[in-house]
């Protein structure tokens, strides 16, 4: 029974009318609530208690609240079935008072139930259905946190298409919520994904993305189980010795923060490193440490993992039917889970076991399990791809009919306008699309053209050449090489932009710095061409809340022309300067000017000003679109102001950070 006391003082002055039940039945379900996480058996009793007495008095609310903390409270207590019992309880009782927002929660709650009962097809429909709810009542925060849970189901099943879809789908609510640390969960979900089907670059990403922000949050566990999965994409690509570093970082803080589940993991992934590299004492010394942990936890999965992993290791030591044995274990427990990783890895085991103990019928048996299974799971994301997206145009279709029956005249115009805008559009990318071409073309030419010549002299007669005129030759090429590699850079840089890939990182910085820095990065440079370069800001000291990398981009862009179109003899000058709200940043030359044809189309893409730089630097036409877009996009104005034959200035304005 509960013991009273500590509640004793909440309840001690309340009466007997049936208000005063009903305020002691809502304290309890608040304190049963609280303590679910740090006391689940006595959240349970007051649980009770508050059930009890709501089914003396019949207060619904009270029941229906009583109920869902009994099945959290069972779920901490991993009695995942009184869990399930008391969740589809809670759900009815939730909709006998009106109240869909637990009822959504008791419907997720009944997902999650079914799924850590290892029944993934049950728990993705109760999960859809509390998405429905959270839907059509605008909580993007639990619909999100749901969406998340289908993909987590989706991807134990491997169908990666349709998890990454869901994945993607939470990641987009996380980001318009502002919630940090599911952003990193769902950002570290789709690496695991891009890494399973192959896209290690992109998994990559996402880890960094996801690393950051648990490193920003203070979230020690997942920062963790993010080294963990780096390290194993390190592995998948035969980086044993960087793959073990990262593991060995993430057991480092298991071990520091208590969680001894997660360093089991660990563990187990150092002993198949260790397995790969034949270091098979170290190995099993490993997995030995990760059995003690395993052994008595309920993580199906992960002993799962372990006895394949003790497989292999038994398997190189040429202990066949040992390794046999231990993957009949690991498989029996894969198919109970539904989880075809493990099934394929416990196939490809039988058949490498099979084939050391010359039993080439079996081993071809199971390879080819594995090669079937293998092809099933692909050809099942194809599948479920090409559902997703029939399901979405057929949709699509019906919404657009619907208005169309609607206001027939009215959308029917809207949408030739749309079409029209569509083609305007189309006309527009192809010919960006040929003017880009036609610049890669013609900007790589003479560069190339450089190269090649160089090379013909050097292989008709290679023996004509003093070293220093190879010595010029060379650092012509290396010239070369670099304006190819600038010009590319540039293209690249802007398509990215242009995509809306870049994420910028806004945080409060000093401009000051920045441009301090950028001055002088151009000191050598400016002087190569007697050029004299100056810096001043009033005050020393200007935050801005801006992305640094952008900022140092942009002002590098915009000093690095100013140097190029000066003359030898002239000033460049960056100055800054601030007022109430403002900070204002100004780079200004002595050089020929702009036209008023030119100021016309100085920020658009790929413009080509009458101008050219004074000592034959290349210029792509690009990077004043590149400055353009970056400052628009930290929420700044950018504009020049200039008079033909008198110098140009080139101004940026932020708001001051508060």
């Amino acid at each position: 029974m509960i013991d009273f006391e500590e509640i004793k003082s909440k309840l001690a002055e309340r009466g007997s009318s049936r208000e005063d039940f009903e305020e002691k039945v809502d304290i309890l379900n608040r304190m049963a609530y609280d303590i679910r996480s740090d006391n689940p058996e006595k959240s349970l009793s007051m649980a009770q208690v508050a059930l009890d007495t709501s089914e003396k008095i019949g207060y619904d609310k009270g029941r229906a609240f009583a109920v869902f903390n009994q099945a959290l409270a069972n779920d901490k207590l991993a009695k995942f079935q009184d869990a399930l019992s008391a969740f589809e309880k809670a759900s009815i009782e939730f909709e006998k008072v009106g109240d869909e927002y637990s009822r959504g929660r008791a419907i997720r709650g009944i997902g999650k139930a079914y799924k850590k009962l290892f029944k993934l097809r049950d728990s993705i429909d109760y999960l859809l259905k509390s998405i429905e709810i959270f839907e059509s009542i605008g909580e993007d925060r639990l619909k999100g946190e749901a969406m998340g849970e289908v993909a987590d189901s989706y991807h134990v099943l491997n169908e990666h298409a349709t998890a990454l879809e869901y994945y993607l789908k939470a990641l987009d609510l996380f980001i318009l919520t502002g919630n940090k640390a599911r952003l990193s969960a769902m950002y570290n979900r789709v690496a695991i994904i891009n890494m399973q089907l192959g896209e290690t670059q992109e998994a990559i990403e996402y880890y960094k993305k996801s690393l950051d922000l648990k490193r920003q949050l203070g979230d020690r566990i997942n920062e963790a189980l993010t080294l963990n999965n780096i390290g194993l994409i390190c592995e998948n690509n035969e980086g044993h010795d960087q793959a073990l570093k990262y593991f060995n970082q993430a057991l480092d803080i298991n071990n520091e923060i208590g969680e001894k589940i997660n360093g089991a993991i660990c563990k187990i992934n150092i002993a198949d490193v260790l397995i790969k590299q034949e270091k098979l004492d170290e190995a099993e010394k490993v997995l030995n440490e990760a059995k003690e942990i395993l052994e008595p936890s309920r993580e199906k999965n992960y002993k799962a993992h372990l006895y394949l992993s003790y497989a292999k290791l038994y398997a190189q030591k040429k202990e066949y039917y040992d390794a046999i044995h231990l993957v009949n274990d690991a498989i029996a427990i894969a198919n109970e889970i539904e989880a075809k990783d493990l099934i394929l890895d416990s196939y490809m085991c039988y058949s490498e076991c099979h084939s050391g103990l010359l039993d080439f019928e079996k081993a071809h048996e199971y390879f080819k399990k594995y090669y079937d299974l293998k092809n099933e799971i692909f050809n099942k994301e194809m599948y479920e791809k090409i559902k997703n997206l029939q399901y979405k145009y057929e949709r699509e279709t019906a919404l657009k009919e619907a208005e169309t029956q609607k206001k027939r005249g009215q959308e029917l115009e809207k949408a030739l306008k749309q079409v029209e805008e569509l083609n305007e559009n189309l006309q527009k990318m192809n010919e960006e699309k040929n003017t880009f071409m036609a610049l890669v073309a013609h900007d790589l030419k003479n560069p190339l053209n450089a190269v090649l010549g160089y090379a013909q002299l050097v292989r008709v007669n290679p023996q004509q050449f003093s070293e220093t005129e190879y010595k010029e030759m060379f650092n012509d090429i290396e010239v070369s090489a670099r304006i190819m590699t600038e010009l590319i850079t540039n293209y690249l840089e802007f398509t990215t932009i242009e995509a809306g890939k870049v994420e910028l990182d806004m945080r409060e910085i000093d401009i000051s710095k920045i441009a301090r820095y950028v001055t002088d990065s151009f000191a050598s440079r400016a002087d190569s061409k007697k050029i004299i370069l100056e810096y001043n800001s009033n005050p020393a000291e200007i935050n801005i809340n801006a992305d640094k990398n952008a900022l140092m981009q942009i002002l590098d862009n915009l000093v690095s022309n100013a140097v190029k179109f000066s003359n030898p003899g002239k000033r460049v000058i960056l100055s800054l300067s601030a007022n109430d709200s403002t900070a204002r940043c100004v780079v200004t030359d002595e050089g020929p000017g702009i036209s008023p044809e030119d100021m016309q189309k100085l920020f658009k893409k790929f413009s080509r000003l009458s101008a050219r730089p004074t000592a034959g630097e290349s210029s792509t036409g690009l990077g004043l679109s590149i400055a353009k877009k970056l400052t628009e996009d930290m929420n700044g104005k950018i504009w020049c102001e200039s008079e033909e034959g008198k110098g140009t200035s080139f101004l940026l304005e932020f708001q001051l950070s508060k």
